[in-house]
């Protein structure tokens, strides 16, 4: 039992890891390219950029005749250097959609497995019209494809989860860092903003609505989770893009000067984020398992 949960995980590490991989190689090209860039700002500031290609399309209505446009942008150094981390920025954004949607795949594995480990794991609605004697008798895939019709997941999957594993305990409210419920719902918000809203969100509204769901109060308190998401945003555009390029941030002040100056990469962290909250779901569903063994040897 405990190999098959740990399977799982294994296989969603291994997904994220290369997604991390890939993320570190665009990384890495665009870097370079800004940095071209930043060294002709440098040498000539009032040199403008032209596009070296030219839209290619078709005339259907004239035998599917090749069309080459004289169409030509023209932009200012400065201009193309930001439209480039505007898009780049774009990039490390579905990197998280993705890392977050692999997760929720996760979850309905993991939960799906444990119906069929444990039959009196999962909620009573989840089995749906059948015979509680006939359970014992349906194999692994039956799970699998019941935990397909479940609505409103990977929450609804959650729920089941706290409510088994008092998840609530394991998680530091006095900290942002450590307040993993505050922490998912976050990253909740960041993949529904970026699918449905281009990556743009009302900061304040995301707040309040965070605040209020996990009951941050006090003016010490909402300070922390305050300063925890401006973090992952930018000035642009009414300062409600979520941002996760890499940022660099002191780590020590002397005199308060700033040195010794770290990266900060904002989408791995969030990333890192997920990837430690299925490990805890991973160990909590490895010791409920043996702890049931335990109990049915003991009987």
């Amino acid at each position: 039992m405990v190999v098959r949960i740990k399977s799982i995980f294994e296989e969603f590490e291994q997904d994220v890891h290369k997604l991390a991989f890939y993320a570190d190689i665009v990384q890495e090209s665009y870097k370079r390219y800004l940095s071209e860039i930043d060294e002709h700002i440098e040498k000539h500031s009032k040199l403008d950029f032209h596009s070296s290609k030219r839209p290619v399309y078709f005339d259907i209505l004239n035998k599917h005749e090749k069309i080459i446009s004289d169409l030509q942008v023209t932009k200012t150094l400065e201009q193309t250097s930001d439209d480039i981390f505007f898009h780049f920025n774009k990039q490390m954004q579905w990197f998280l959609v993705e890392a977050y949607e692999m997760y929720e795949k996760f979850i309905e594995k993991l939960y799906a497995l444990l119906g069929y480990l444990d039959h009196d794991f999962w909620n009573a609605s989840d089995y749906g019209e059948i015979q509680l004697n006939d359970i014992a008798s349906m194999d692994e895939n039956w799970f699998f494809e019941k935990i397909k019709n479940k609505k409103d997941k990977p929450h609804s999957i959650i729920n089941v989860f706290e409510k088994r594993f008092s998840l609530l305990k394991y998680f530091d409210k006095s900290s942002p860092h450590a307040n993993y419920l505050f922490l998912m719902q976050f990253i909740s918000e960041f993949r529904h903003a970026i699918v449905h809203k281009r990556g743009f969100v009302d900061r304040t509204a995301l707040k309040n609505q965070l605040f209020r769901q996990n009951g941050i109060n006090g003016k010490e308190l909402v300070q922390q989770y305050d300063e925890f998401i401006d973090f992952y945003f930018t000035e642009y555009e009414d300062k409600s893009l979520i941002n996760l390029t890499t940022i660099k941030y002191p780590m020590l002040y002397v005199k308060d000067v700033p040195v010794l100056p770290i990266d900060y990469n904002r989408r791995l962290i969030l990333t890192q984020n997920i990837l430690s909250y299925a490990y805890l779901l991973t160990q909590l569903s490895i010791k409920h398992l043996e702890k049931k063994q335990l109990g049915n040897i003991n009987d």
